[in-house]
């Protein structure tokens, strides 16, 4: 089941009300956007992630924040690919006006996209699947426990 975002009204509702005046539109991304799970893009100093909520199947959004790090090879918390020259940064989203979270992740949010190449050459056919669904669940974890709203 794709969910479409058809106009930029929903796309700002999609997201937490924290967020909702900080989202803007990659220039190389348009109107309307089909969300099977997860669609993920960035703009300026922000990345943006757009999922299906397991539950209730409704878009959410959540903006985070990078900060760059050295150029050093650094594991994403969700994917758990070891990436270098700061694929990998913290990237931080407000739970509230005066606390902020961060978590070690793929800068770009890639963390979901099967045409990225593995780790290894070694690994199974079917390796980016698990990685992509692991990662997923990753996600879930971190969005249902500590930034969205009970």
């Amino acid at each position: 089941m794709t969910t479409v975002i058809s106009t930029i009204d929903d796309l700002v509702a999609a997201f937490r009300r924290i967020d909702r005046k900080e989202v803007e539109l990659a220039d190389d991304l348009t109107l309307p956007i089909p969300l099977l799970r997860v669609a993920t893009w960035c703009h300026n100093q922000r990345s943006y992630l757009l999922f299906r909520d397991t539950h209730s199947s409704t878009p959410q959004g959540i903006i985070f924040r990078r900060t760059p790090t050295a150029s050093v090879a650094i594991m994403c918390e969700w994917c758990h690919r070891v990436r270098s020259r700061g694929e990998v940064q913290l990237l931080s989203a407000r739970v509230t006006a005066h606390r902020t979270i961060g978590q070690y992740l793929c800068a770009d949010l890639s963390c979901f996209s099967l045409d990225t190449p593995a780790n290894s050459p070694y690994e199974p056919p079917d390796a980016s699947i698990l990685r992509v669904e692991k990662a997923l669940v990753r996600m879930h974890t971190l969005v249902s426990q500590r930034l969205m709203p009970s």
